[in-house]
This record gives C-alpha cells, sequence and structure tokens, in this order.
C-alpha cells in the first residue's frame, strides 16, 4: 500500500461530515480538496460577496498548501468554479493578488449552476507538486 497522507490542517473549518480530505499527499504530490469561503469555525464568510468569498479561498488555499509544506509556487494546477460570470472579476482579481509575482498555475474556470451550500458563489481545487 502506497503512503498515502491525509489531512485536514489545523485553521480549516472540518470538513462536512468528516466525508473527505482537505490534503491528499502521496509522495511530492498533493490535491488540495475544492476551497469554500468556509472560516475556522465553518461559518460561511462574504456572504453575498464574490471578492470577500474569493479572498477567504485563496486564504484556505494557502492554509492547505502550506499544512504541507508547500507554497502557491508549487501550485501547478487549479480549477475554479463559480455560481455567475459575474463573479469572473472577483475570482481573477483574488487569484493575481495571491500569485503576485508567483508563475500562476494551469488554471480552469467553469461557472456552474450551484456549489454544495446555495452560500458557496466561489470553490478553488488544486494540484501541487512539492520539493
Amino acid at each position: 500500500m502506497p503512503d498515502i497522507q491525509r489531512t485536514n490542517p489545523e485553521g480549516l473549518a472540518p470538513p462536512p461530515g468528516d466525508r473527505y480530505s482537505h490534503v491528499v499527499r502521496w509522495g511530492n504530490l498533493a490535491w488540495i480538496s475544492g476551497q469554500t469561503s468556509r472560516g475556522p469555525d465553518g461559518a460561511v464568510i462574504g456572504l453575498d460577496s464574490a471578492p470577500a468569498q474569493a479572498r477567504q479561498v485563496y486564504a484556505n488555499l494557502r492554509t492547505a498548501i502550506e499544512s504541507v509544506g508547500g507554497t502557491f509556487e508549487n501550485i501547478v494546477k487549479v480549477t475554479i468554479f463559480i455560481t455567475s460570470e459575474a463573479y469572473l472579476p472577483a475570482a481573477r482579481a483574488a487569484q493575481n493578488e495571491c500569485w503576485g509575482d508567483v508563475p500562476p498555475p494551469a488554471s480552469s474556470m467553469v461557472i456552474v449552476r450551484a456549489l454544495a451550500q446555495p452560500e458557496y458563489l466561489i470553490e478553488i481545487e488544486a494540484f501541487a507538486v512539492l520539493d
């Protein structure tokens, strides 16, 4: 059996029903489950505010990647889900703010009808290659 590590890092809300792991690491590869705007206590941050939710989603993504010793530079692919085309500017602004001068990863942005909870406007999942 391969040495697969499944974790729910400190600073991220526990997964609903404990039905998944926020981060799965196998060797130098890491998969980060879709991050939403839930704060550490589970409450949605930025209700009805795409910019606030986008910033929180990226903060959660940072917590997740740092929990396995990585940084945004290690993230090679993100998939961004938004529930309205109107949220494109907020999602892009937060992504630009987050990556700064770091070369951006490969990326897909998908407009979906809904996410797991109606309060969620943006969700991002990621794949990383660690040092």
